[in-house]
């Protein structure tokens, strides 16, 4: 609970623990410079915690009012030049957001109403009542600051209906002409009733709505001797939503307090504090501080009659003791954050939609492609693919390295392919014949060997617009294979002039492996250079450039090409020889330079596994773009939804700070 402490030349702010101290220490609030230093200083505090300050003495600063919030922090101020202030009322407006007070001013007949402006926190008169004819001695409003009530020392009582706008003028009745004591007050939990202490009894008036001067309820409350101070207790709301509270303590001479129900006929009931006290103050709904003549604190336990009050002293004596409104001792709540916290990585915690931790969004880093072997660089070629040969041996020891004999498989026969299978069958009277013709040249041009890469390591052709030709075309008739083939090989052996000339104005070194292609008719063999067909024919560039990304089916590229040119020198029609793409299957060197052909079956278990890999390293890749696509859409949803998200957190907060003032209202104070 948060205490408003008077002292004799400043105010303090006391938060009162529980268990009770014996001492206490509060937090004096600066006092602003232009407060007289020897004024006793006059606080009243506002239901939403708001503390006005001010001094009823004639000085050079009796016309400031200093309003201070629940923290004790100096907001704004008041100022009225030229006239002295002599009370002053917060108004508590339900339905109102604006701050109120009405300001008593000596030597007028009138009330002022000052309203705060929210734009520049500025305070301009609103309103002016006619206040009573002489000084006024009280100032109080109800709950709800629906009705004001003025009296004054001449013992007028006038009150104010600021809902209709009507002010009415109470007859005490028996010539009551004593001055109204400033402990008037209003009944919390009966907001049309007020207790005015007179010099021999404790009068409830209970005026009707809307006030009649004539029909004010007025009746005596059995309190003997004078009253010193009147108090209630905080109204508190139960779950089903009524009130409960306003207890009445009237305190008596002697230290003795009176205990009455105002909504209730019962009895008062007296308890004593053992000492004589100027004032009293309810710090909850069962708790009751008494104010000492030495200024210190007396607080008993209203549950426990039978125990003692436990005294609390403090540094400096207390003049007065305020409680302020529980809604502004709550702390505000802090503002919700989106930055990542510890507590948000439980299983406890709220999870957001469209909104995911940062380790689940980390970009996949793009898998870096190996160097690319390119036909300009040879001796690095043939490095890199001895080192990817020994890879591919350690992966799949199935595989033999390729014999340098290997070489000779070049020079077979393309006459007797079988078109359906792909196998070569070698006559042995041109095994001999291919052995001395690849000595005898091995000097001039060197042919390379079939490579074995990696199949994760071969890189699909691209389409290109250039050619129209499809990659799996149909198969052609058996009958005509043979015939073709003999064509190429007839083809090569007279080139055209310009092909010659080109070839003899080349000087750079020979960049790309020959292809020798042998015809069945006179076993002689003959060579087509790759770069000759690329700049011959320049439509077919691009699968002439692709083979070097697909070592593995150079030789049926070549033979496509060739066999597409001679059918064009011949004026035959273009015949699509995309079939011829596909990977044959490895025909392996044996020990020596023996050459074994044929289909092994060992081989075409192991083609059946590399195209199930293939397989699955496709399905792979393409989880692998989904995966990436996905998280790229969620990127692109976050960040369009992330202003709308924004703009619904303040609407929580302003959703939030209604409800409490909802509340706030609802409660009554």
């Amino acid at each position: 609970m948060t205490l408003l402490l008077t002292h004799p030349t400043s105010i303090s702010l006391l938060n009162l623990p529980k268990p009770f101290p014996s001492s206490i220490q509060p937090n004096s609030l600066a006092l602003p410079s232009r407060f007289p230093s020897s004024a006793t200083p006059q606080v009243v505090a506002s239901a939403n915690g708001h503390i006005y300050l001010y001094s009823s003495s004639r000085s050079s600063a009796s016309h400031v009012i200093w309003e201070y919030d629940g923290k004790g922090r100096r907001i704004s101020e008041i100022s009225l030049p030229g006239e002295t202030i002599n009370k002053v009322l917060p108004i508590n407006m339900p339905h109102s957001h604006s701050q109120r007070v009405i300001v008593s001013l000596e030597g007028t007949k009138e009330l002022r109403i000052y309203e705060k402006e929210k734009s520049e926190g500025k305070w301009r008169c609103m309103d002016t009542l006619q206040g009573p004819d002489s000084r006024v001695t009280a100032l109080v409003g109800n709950i709800d600051s629906s009705l004001i009530v003025a009296g004054s020392d001449s013992g007028e009582l006038v009150v104010y209906d600021l809902v209709n706008g009507d002010r009415t003028v109470v007859s005490l009745g028996g010539g009551h002409e004593e001055p109204i004591s400033p402990l008037l007050t209003f009944c919390p939990s009966l907001p049309s009733t007020l207790l005015l202490p007179t010099p021999s009894a404790l009068l409830r008036l209970t005026i009707p709505s809307p006030p009649s001067a004539s029909s004010v309820d007025m009746c005596e409350i059995p309190i003997k001797g004078s009253v010193l101070d009147i108090t209630f207790s905080p109204m508190v709301e139960s779950a089903d939503g009524s009130k409960k509270g306003g207890l009445c303590a009237v305190l008596k001479e002697r230290g003795e307090v009176a205990l009455i129900g105002i909504d209730s006929e019962s009895s008062p009931k007296v308890i004593s504090f053992g000492q004589n006290l100027e004032g009293i103050t309810f710090l909850d709904g069962a708790t009751l501080a008494g104010r000492t003549e030495e200024g210190s604190l007396l607080v008993k336990d209203l549950r426990s009659l039978s125990k003692g009050p436990v005294p609390i002293s403090c540094d400096q004596p207390i003049t007065s003791i305020r409680l302020l409104s529980s809604s502004t001792r709550s702390r505000p709540r802090p503002r919700p954050s989106l930055a990542p916290s510890a507590a948000s990585s439980t299983s406890t915690s709220r999870r957001l939609p469209l909104s995911e931790k940062q380790s689940e969004n980390v970009p996949t880093v793009p898998s870096v492609p190996d160097p690319q072997v390119t036909l300009k660089t040879d001796h690095k070629r043939k490095a890199v693919i001895e080192e990817k040969t020994d890879l591919h041996q350690t992966k799949a020891p199935i595989r033999a390295k390729p014999r340098p004999s290997a070489r000779v498989e070049e020079t077979i026969d393309r006459s007797e392919i079988a078109p359906g299978t792909g196998t070569a069958s070698i006559p042995a009277a041109s095994s001999t014949s291919g052995k001395e013709a690849f000595e005898t040249r091995h000097k001039d041009r060197r042919v390379s060997a079939p490579i074995l890469v990696p199949q994760e390591r071969i890189t699909q052709p691209r389409a290109s617009g250039s050619s129209s030709r499809s990659a799996s075309g149909p198969a052609p008739p058996k009958n005509d294979f043979k015939s073709r083939l003999e064509a190429i090989s007839t083809a090569s052996k007279t080139k055209p002039p310009h092909a010659s000339s080109r070839e003899g104005m080349d000087d750079r070194p020979l960049d790309a492996p020959s292809k020798a292609v042998s015809s069945g008719r006179d076993g002689t063999k003959s060579t087509t250079n790759v770069h000759e067909l690329q700049r011959s024919h320049t439509p077919h560039t691009h699968f002439v450039e692709t083979l070097e990304e697909v070592p593995e089916e150079k030789d049926d590229v070549v033979v496509e090409h060739e066999a597409e040119d001679e059918g064009r020198d011949r004026g035959e029609t273009d015949i699509q020889l995309g079939w011829a793409l596909k990977s044959p299957l490895r025909i392996h060197g044996g020990d020596g330079d023996q050459i074994r052909g044929g289909l092994d079956k060992n081989d075409k278990r192991l083609s059946e596994a590399e195209m199930i890999e293939e397989l699955r390293r496709e399905l792979g890749n393409m989880h692998l773009n989904m995966l990436r696509m996905g998280r790229n859409l969620k990127k692109e949803i976050r960040n369009a939804v992330g202003p709308l998200e924004k703009e619904l957190k303040q609407n929580r907060e302003v959703i939030e700070t209604q409800r409490r003032e909802i509340e706030r209202l609802r409660r009554g104070y």
